[in-house]
């Protein structure tokens, strides 16, 4: 049963009373929360599992994956959350899926090493489109023997990060730091677990690394680490409620959503309802309403007081669908 917060039926009139000191009340009642709650955006121009998304100023962008056919694509589509329409921007320079993406505080895109096969193939290659740009721009790729896609990313100190991912040999615990400045990478400290297909996201300026799985369907993990750049350490947080891989990731007020994923065999579509977010301040996690279309291997975005969850699949493996489902938290 999905999992949802109460909502409290005021009787005709009392809400004015509420709040409002009473001459026989002390006590300062305040009205009772919004319950977090579900709806649906404009859906995506197709169906897409597989895909990156990343935030910038008050759109997301969603990045290659796989559509229905299924083929991989070279897609770049934006959702403007004040409008609520999508626009297509410049295409990737090849297709590829599981892309380790993000954006720059500048608001230029990255795309640091992806899958590019159905056999998953990794590749390394290093894409740039800075805002308003009509083309990207290669960079520095890279090291060799690093390629992988699938990975956890993030941008401290305005550097990307790359933690972990999935290369054909397998999954790696690989921590590496691209400066768009100099255009170089250095190595930093390797994740505490080899991981790929986990969520994360950035939280006072530390990278979270959430769940994820080993390498392979059925080999998932609850583990939480937070890494801190300044000290180039790992510190364990508190264990997910139920590990899971395939997840999506969002910032949002301090916490980090954590929503979907597959490997779950209590269901015969293999997908987890699950949502929940972890705070770090607290080092707690709280559960919020599953999502009405359980979906794994997709992104997710933090923004304008909403989590939005683009697409992914509604059964394990592949089955892609194109529905945009929001929360309100």
């Amino acid at each position: 049963m999905p999992r949802s917060a109460l909502a409290l039926v005021l009787p005709a009139g009392l809400a004015l009373l509420v709040g409002c000191p009473s001459p026989l009340d002390d006590d300062n009642s305040v009205l009772p929360e919004t319950p977090a709650s579900w709806s649906t955006g404009l859906s995506l121009f197709a169906p897409l599992q597989e895909h990156a998304v990343v935030v910038r100023d008050r759109e997301f962008i969603v990045l290659g994956g796989f559509d229905d056919q299924p083929s991989i694509v070279d897609r770049v589509e934006a959702y403007d959350v004040d409008s609520g329409s999508w626009r297509a921007l410049p295409p990737l320079p090849i297709a590829l899926h599981h892309a380790n993406a993000a954006a720059l505080p500048d608001g230029t895109l990255v795309v640091a090493g992806a899958s590019r096969t159905a056999s998953f193939i990794e590749q390394g290659l290093v894409w740039t489109l800075a805002p308003d740009a009509s083309e990207w721009v290669e960079r520095t790729p890279m090291p060799a023997g690093t390629e992988r896609g699938s990975a956890a990313t993030g941008v401290l100190n305005g550097r990307l990060h790359v933690v972990g991912g999935l290369r054909q040999t397998g999954v790696v615990d690989w921590h590496w730091a691209w400066d768009p400045a100099e255009d170089a990478w250095e190595e930093r400290a390797a994740a505490p677990l080899a991981r790929d297909h986990g969520a994360h996201g950035v939280l006072d300026g530390k990278l979270v690394v959430v769940g994820g799985r080993g390498g392979t369907i059925g080999s998932e993990v609850r583990d939480v680490w937070l890494y801190d750049p300044a000290a180039d350490t790992w510190e364990r947080g508190a264990d997910m409620p139920r590990g899971r891989g395939g997840t999506a990731g969002a910032t949002l007020d301090g916490e980090l959503y954590v929503l979907g994923g597959e490997g779950n065999d209590e269901v015969e579509t293999g997908v987890f309802p699950d949502v929940d977010a972890y705070d770090p301040v607290t080092d707690s996690w709280r559960s919020l309403p599953d999502l009405p279309l359980p979906v794994h291997g997709m992104g997710a975005a933090g923004l304008d007081g909403r989590i939005w969850v683009p697409a992914g699949a509604d059964v394990e493996a592949l089955g892609p669908v194109g529905v945009l489902q929001v929360l309100t938290p």
